[in-house]
Parts: C-alpha cells; structure tokens; sequence
C-alpha cells in the first residue's frame, strides 16, 4: 500500500511538472481557431501649450513660426480625438513631444483632457510617453505677461511627469510593470507596460537623455538625441520574453526613431534615431516585438528592418499633429492561428487627414475653424503649396539666427537688426537663382523633398525636373549659381557673423571628414569675394544632392500612409512577412562610412 501511495505522489508530481510545462504553450495555443483584434490609433508631437501661457506678442509670434501650430494645439487634439473615437479604436498611443517645451501648465492641461476623454470613452485606453521636449527643458515659456515679454514657465522634472500621468497611465489597471532606474540613474525612468487587451503587450520605452552622460537625474538640459541604457535594455528584453510566454503580440512604443525613415537619417539626423539603432532593432526583433511606434522626426513614414533570424519589425512613425499633414493613425491588429497553432498577424493601417478643427484662439479670443487641418498646416510651413522665402526666414533661418545670435552674445558679440536683414537678403536671393528653364529654384527643391518625407508621399517617380536638377547639384552648377548670388551680400557682413551663420549648416567637424576646410575653404573666399573652389563646390552639391533623393525616394518601405502588413510565424518562431526591405541606414552612401563616427561624436552619444 505504501509503495502504491508513494507511486501515486511520484506520478502525480509528474503530472502537476508536464501540466506547468504546458501552460505557457497552451496559453499561446488556446485560441487556435478564433482570431484576437485590436485597434490602435496613433497621434504624435501634439506639443500643446496651455492657453494660460499664450499672448499675443513679439516673441510668442517669433517661436510660434517654427511650423507648429501652438495656439490651435488643443482644438486640434480634440478633433483628432472625436475622429479616433468615431474609428472606434481600443487604445490611442501619443508617442512624446506632448507639450510645446516641458511647461508644467501645458502637462496637466493635456492630462486633465486625455483623463476627461477616458471618462467619457471607457473602451478607449490612452498610452503617453515622454519626448525629448517634455522634460527639463529650458525653452520652456510664458507670453501671457503684463509687460509683453516673455518669461520662464514652470518646468517639468522626471518626477512632475510621472505625477501628472499617474493618473491616466502609471495606475492603470492595465499597466503591469514599470522600470526603476539604478540610484543616481535616470535613463528610462518613465517606462512602462501594460497590456490593453488579451493577445497583447504595450512595452512604452522612455528613450529620452535627461543629461550628457545619461545619469545625472534631473540636473542637465534636456538632450534631443535618444539612448536607451544597458539597465533599460535588458529590462524590455525581459519584458518581450515575458509577454512571448503569455503568448502576446508585442507593440513597443517610444519617442525616437528605432529604425531610419530616410536613408540619410542614421548619419546626418542622428539625434533623431535611437543611438545604436541597428543593434537594439535586431535584437526586439529576434526576441518577439515586430512593431514600434515612434514619433520625432514628424513624418509619417513606416520603415522596416528584418534580421539574419528572419525577424521583421516595423517602425510606424507618425507626423506631428501640430505641423503639416497633422495625420491621425489608425492601425487594424489581427491574430489568428494555422492548424499547427503557428500565428499569423496582421496589420491594416490607415492615416486620416483633413480634419475641421475648432477651437477658441488665446491670440484673438475668438471661436475660430479652420476647415482642412491639413491644407491650413501646407499655408503655414512646408506643405504641397510651398515654402516661400518669407518663411524660410521667418521658420528656419530665423530659427537658426537666433540660436547664432545666442552665441555670438555669449560672446560678447551684438547681433544688430541691420546684420539679420542682411542675411535675409542675402537667404532670399541664393534660395530663389532658377536652376532650369521651367523658373525652377532652390526653393522648389526643399519644398518638394520636405513635403514628399513629412506626408508619407516619397514613392517616386520623381518629377521631370528634380530629376535633372541632381546632376546639376552634383556637378557644382547649382553650388557655384548659390555662391555667386551669397556674395553680394557678404560685404554687409563681419566674420563673427559669417562664421555663425556657416559653421550653423556646415559644421567644421562634419566639413572635415569629406576633405573641407570650413573656415579656410568656405568663410575666407566668401568674405574676400572669392567663389569657392570646384572641389567644395562638387562636395557640397552631393551632400545636397544625397539630401534630396534620400527623402524624395523612399527605398525601403514605400508604403507610408496607407499599409497592410501580414506576417507569419515559422518552425522556429520567427516572425515575417517574407519580403526583404530595402536596408536601412543608407549602406549605399559612401558618406555613411565616413560620417559615422564623426556624427555620433556630434550627436553627444560618445
């Protein structure tokens, strides 16, 4: 009898060992012959600001022509919103950039708007992370003073977030872990996961850099560069691993671009993709999360990578809703299951535009609609209608004077009124020399390659006549035209001035590593009347010329604003949809060899 009973415990044992062992694949099985969905919207760079903070003035109409749209940042937030809950979506993700520049008041007013949503919509979840401008950051400003002139506003510190979100995101029910920085760290501090639905894990990654080195808490400038440290690396490895157990689909979320969404942007825009992107990339992938949205860049672009394993994974960015096309996304998840229990996924995205936006202006009191969000955002900056040299001036040369005007003060160096016309002029005529017989100029080139990245439009083919303006760039035809018409104005300015405004779009370091002296090479012959040299000239048209075809032909996943992906899951739990991408990371581009460690040098990851 005794042997018996003991015969019974050992096989129960047994038993109760194989049935634990099972459960995880029974778990990721179970639903074999049904189907999972689930509806994500996606909104980014929302950059609201409170409408306490918003007066009509100089300065907050010099920051207001940076092509964001801060005044109607709540009206339209609330459209985009009323169309998300007409799509009926599960879940809305809001990828960073939140607020304007970190103001507390903006914060709260956002989560106060978010929470009211929820309320009002109990089977929409709301999912925030933080951006590069939503904390410690020192832009941050009020215009609503009684003497016009602009002050500090209230910044928001790592801590301040995660209260003010506590609320809508970090006491969710659905949120199921959050990562602790090591003491003294502050890396990764707002991340989290939850999980919206069953079937599927939302893994949010604070990609932000808070100081320098990463480590300082609170102490430093924000940075707009993204890092994710080793500790934060490993806890969303863990965090993948325990949501493939569960069987989950996984979605990540963060800021800053995982994988390149133009072939220059690893190299030249480095701050806009996560440092070390290729590696961190290949590994979510081969550890089970196929998808990431990201935000930053504002375009709306989908971008693919797919590893040796035979990996997918998808970074869906989309544009700012408060700059041109101001898209609102909606992505169609679907799980179903072979005979042999193996997974398929598929995703149906779709981007809506064109929204009516109303809301009430703090710069005139009034009601106001605008009828065609996006058409209104193309009149502002940099749509299909255009940029013109008055906004050029007034959105990028300003934007750039004034951070040359900052440092030439620094130096005890006075940026007069007559200085900054003189380089307007001196804008004006170098961006509008006709480069073909068509009237064609410099201008129409950017305008074409900013509109055809930022709305998700650069499947080619490209026009007849950007077509033929590479050659010219690469050659120095067009170089020499630009140089030839800058002259005229360079007499009107002094060396410190030119060697800020140069040094601004052709920093020394980068110049160097193609062979280019800046100050000896470009700011000395301009300043003695000299044109430059054909080997300059050649250098600079090919960076330029890189440039446009790099955002005008998208060659690794064209399909921007309207996508169906469907991959599957193979023998060894793979996950792709069989098709190989163009790669990202521009390994075409020779530049890429040579900017690379220099450009990280540059972006402050080293």
């Amino acid at each position: 009898m005794k042997k018996a009973t003991k015969f019974l415990a050992v096989l129960l044992s047994v038993v109760l060992a194989v049935t634990a062992a099972l459960i995880p694949a029974f778990a990721a099985n179970q639903n074999t012959k049904g189907k999972q969905r689930l509806k994500v919207a996606s909104i980014s760079d929302t950059h609201v600001l409170a409408p306490e903070l918003i007066k009509d003035t100089k300065d907050f109409q010099s920051d207001n022509a940076v092509g964001k749209m801060f005044d109607e940042s709540f009206g339209i937030l609330d459209a985009q919103l009323a169309k998300i809950k007409q799509e009926k979506a599960n879940i809305v993700l809001i990828p960073g950039d939140l607020t304007k520049d970190g103001e507390q008041e903006s914060h709260r007013a956002l989560a106060k708007r978010l929470e009211k949503f929820e309320k009002d919509n109990p089977q929409i979840k709301v999912y925030v992370i933080n951006g590069n401008h939503d904390i410690n950051n020192k832009n941050a400003k009020n215009y609503n003073t009684a003497d016009g002139k602009m002050t500090s506003a209230t910044r928001t510190t790592p801590q301040d977030f995660y209260n003010t979100y506590k609320k809508l995101v970090y006491d969710d029910p659905t949120v199921i872990a959050r990562f602790t920085p090591k003491d003294g760290k502050a890396a990764g501090q707002e991340s989290y996961v939850a999980r919206p639905a069953k079937g599927f894990t939302l893994i949010a990654i604070d990609s932000c850099r808070y100081s320098a080195d990463n480590t300082d808490r609170g102490k430093d400038e924000h940075n707009t560069s993204g890092a994710v440290s080793p500790d934060l690396e490993q806890w969303v490895l863990q965090q993948i691993a325990a949501a493939k157990k569960r069987g989950d689909t996984v979605i990540g979320m963060e800021h800053h671009n995982l994988v390149p969404h133009f072939t220059m942007e690893s190299i030249q825009a480095v701050d806009y993709v996560i440092h070390d992107w290729d590696r961190l990339a290949r590994e979510y992938a081969d550890a089970g999360m196929h998808y990431i949205f990201t935000g930053h860049y504002h375009a709306n672009d989908v971008s693919k990578l797919t590893t040796k394993n035979g990996n997918d994974i998808y970074d869906i960015e989309t544009g700012s809703a408060g700059g041109y096309p101001s898209p609102t996304r909606i992505q169609d998840f679907t799980r179903s299951w072979d005979k042999n229990g193996r997974r398929t996924e598929t995703v149906d995205g779709k981007t809506i535009m064109h929204l009516k936006v109303n809301y009430k202006s703090s710069v005139t009191g009034k009601e106001t609609t605008i009828n065609d969000l996006t058409e209104y955002g193309a009149k502002l900056y940099g749509g299909p209608q255009g940029f013109t040299t008055d906004m050029i001036n007034k959105n990028v040369y300003g934007y750039v004077l004034r951070s040359v005007s900052d440092t030439l003060g620094d130096l005890g160096i006075k940026f007069t009124e007559e200085q900054e016309q003189a380089v307007y002029k001196l804008v004006d005529d170098a961006v509008t020399i006709k480069i073909d017989d068509q009237g064609h100029n410099p201008l129409d080139l950017l305008n074409y390659a900013y509109a055809a990245h930022t709305g998700g439009n650069d499947k080619g083919p490209l026009p007849a006549w950007v077509k033929a303006a590479e050659p010219k760039l690469r050659d120095g035809t067009i170089v020499q035209e630009l140089v030839e018409a800058i002259l005229k104005g360079v007499p009107t300015m002094n060396r410190s001035l030119l060697s800020g405004v140069v040094g601004a779009f052709f920093p020394a370091d980068l110049m160097s590593a193609l062979g280019v002296n800046t100050e000896n090479d470009i700011i000395t012959p301009l300043l003695t009347g000299n044109t430059l040299s054909k080997k300059v000239n050649v250098t600079i048209g090919n960076i330029a010329a890189d440039d446009l075809i790099s955002f005008s032909l998208d060659t690794n996943y064209p399909d921007d604003n309207e996508f169906h992906i469907a991959m599957t899951e193979d023998k060894n739990g793979n996950m792709s949809d069989g098709k190989i991408p163009g790669e990202p990371g521009a390994p075409e581009f020779n530049r890429n060899r040579d900017f690379k460690k220099l450009m990280t040098t540059i972006g402050k990851y080293v």
